[in-house]
Formats: C-alpha cells, sequence, structure tokens
C-alpha cells in the first residue's frame, strides 16, 4: 500500500520551498531592479521540487519516478537557458516595464509564478512521493506519457528557436513568423508546454487506482492551459504585444489572416 504520511509531508516541503524561493529572488529583482533572474527562478524551481521529493526516499526510489523526474528535470533546465540567453539578449524583461518600481504590484507578479511552480508541478511531486506496494508495473499509461512528453518538449523547443532565429534576422522585425511550426500555428509554444503537463499527469495514472487521490493533479494540466489560454500566455502575446503588427498594411493583414 502507500504510504499515506509522505504526500502531505512533501506537499508541505514544497511549498515551503516554492515560497521562499521565489521571495529570495522577488527581493533581489526588486532591489536591483534585475530581470534576468526571474524566468530563471521560476524553471530551476520545478528542477529543485522534482528532484529534492525523488531522492526523500531514494532507496525506494522506481523507475517510473526516475524517468519521469527526469523529463522535467531536463525540460525545465532547456527552458531556464532558453529564456536566460533570451533575456541577457534583450537586455530586459518589458512585462516589467510598468511595474517594475512598484513593489506590491510587482510583488504580485511573484505571487503568481509561485502558484504556477508549485500547482503546476502537483503531478509529479504525486509521482515522487507515492510509494505503491507491489509497485505498478510499467505499461501503457507510462509509454503514452513518455511519448507526448518527447513530442510536447520536440513542439516546444522547434517552436522557441525558429522563432528566435527568425527573430534574429533585423529584416523580420515587421514580419509575422511562419518559419517551421510557426507556420501551423500562432502559439506552437504554448501547446508544447500544455502536451509536457498532460504526459506527467498520463505517467502517474498507474498509482491512482492504489492511491485514488492523485486523480486530483489534474490540476497540473489544468492550471497550466488555463495560465497559457486564459491568464499570462495567449492574453498577454496578444495583448500589448499584437499593437506592432496593426499598421494597416502588409503585417496586418498577414497577422489577422
Amino acid at each position: 500500500m502507500s504510504d499515506p504520511s509522505f504526500q502531505p509531508l512533501a506537499f508541505g516541503v514544497c511549498a515551503g520551498i516554492t515560497v521562499g524561493m521565489q521571495l529570495l529572488f522577488f527581493a533581489i529583482a526588486f532591489t536591483y531592479k534585475f530581470d534576468k533572474v526571474t524566468d530563471l527562478a521560476g524553471c530551476t524551481n520545478f528542477v529543485i521540487l522534482a528532484f529534492v521529493v525523488c531522492v526523500w526516499k531514494y532507496e525506494n526510489v522506481t523507475p517510473r519516478q526516475i524517468v519521469a523526474t527526469s523529463l522535467v528535470v531536463a525540460s525545465r533546465l532547456q527552458l531556464a537557458v532558453y529564456l536566460c540567453y533570451r533575456v541577457c539578449k534583450r537586455g530586459r524583461d518589458s512585462r516589467f516595464d510598468e511595474m517594475r518600481s512598484k513593489c506590491l504590484q510587482f510583488l504580485g507578479f511573484w505571487i503568481l509564478q509561485m502558484l504556477w511552480v508549485y500547482v503546476v508541478s502537483a503531478a509529479i511531486i504525486y509521482i515522487d512521493s507515492t510509494f505503491v506496494t507491489p509497485d505498478p508495473p510499467l505499461g501503457g499509461w507510462d509509454f503514452a506519457g513518455w511519448a507526448l512528453f518527447g513530442a510536447g518538449f520536440l513542439l516546444q523547443v522547434a517552436a522557441d528557436y525558429q522563432k528566435n532565429a527568425f527573430r534574429s534576422d533585423p529584416s523580420n522585425s515587421k514580419k509575422v513568423c511562419s518559419l517551421g511550426v510557426w507556420r501551423y500555428s500562432r502559439h506552437p509554444n504554448f501547446c508544447g508546454e500544455i502536451l509536457m503537463w498532460w504526459a506527467v499527469y498520463l505517467m502517474g495514472v498507474p498509482l491512482f487506482t492504489a492511491s485514488p487521490a492523485g486523480f486530483a493533479t489534474v490540476v497540473s494540466p489544468l492550471f497550466t492551459m488555463l495560465l497559457l489560454l486564459v491568464v499570462s500566455g495567449i492574453p498577454f502575446a496578444e495583448g500589448q504585444f499584437s499593437a506592432r503588427w496593426y499598421d494597416g498594411a502588409d503585417s496586418e493583414r498577414e497577422y489577422v489572416a
């Protein structure tokens, strides 16, 4: 049977780590008006939570936990490197131009980042903190999760690097990116992110029969979708930044199309 005491403790420890880590980085970012730590703080927080919970009871760690944790850690480290490169290249993060010097408003962003990291990490925290005897063997749910995660990861990486290559050419400054995967979607990177967190949830399904509370970790992919589709993803990208396309010329026609 599962260890009923470990899951609540793991979630509590992860909450403490997340709040403490994000407040520390908030203090640095606000004090020094330093944008370069923002995305780094979010991505590495995922890595720390997944790693800490996985190695907590290292003598009992299962293949399912090793694979799921490795996939999450690899994807977040890749995203951290890319986002750090991007903000260093730009010199600042324009999202914070209106709030960088306003303590409470700026703190609001970091509170949202706490929720993002903690809620979205729910599925991997549950997988890594659930021990069932006998452990369900790897099977269809795991393989489907691995395949879906791989597809989402490749889609996100391709979208990010194709967009970066396109924007690196000054002649494309007023052009809509239609290179590679961007030919089929205006937000393929968001699609990849959503697929990855649904994949992590699928990897945990074999544990849910013995430990049904795991079904509640569907909040992980659902919250990812909420953020990207409704709160800070597409609405942000389609909002203030879309204004640059509305020039009454070819850029506007291509963007609207």
